[in-house]
């Protein structure tokens, strides 16, 4: 599967390999993880996450969004639909 289904058309698929996740403020919630997850396999669409570009190596590291790409990995999603803004 390429990227979970959104109604933003201005995000783009951003392959999983190409995100640095990091950890949340405060903490993975595993159910939100996981509701995240059956919104993804019943097709519904969700919000994309929002990403910037680390200054010292380019990788981009996620903002707002961190549960989503937890789920989208666990339902083997290999992308996510992001907006990159700028540092």
């Amino acid at each position: 599967m390429s990227a979970y289904r959104t109604l933003d058309h201005h995000a783009r698929p951003i392959p999983l390999a190409e995100i640095a996740l990091g950890v949340p403020l405060n903490g993975f919630d595993e159910a939100r993880v996981q509701h995240y997850a059956d919104q993804m396999e019943r097709n519904r669409p969700l919000v994309p996450i929002t990403l910037t570009r680390r200054a010292d190596d380019g990788r981009l590291v996620v903002i707002d969004g961190h549960h989503r790409v937890a789920a989208a990995a666990r339902c083997g999603f290999l992308a996510v639909p992001a907006t990159v803004i700028s540092p």
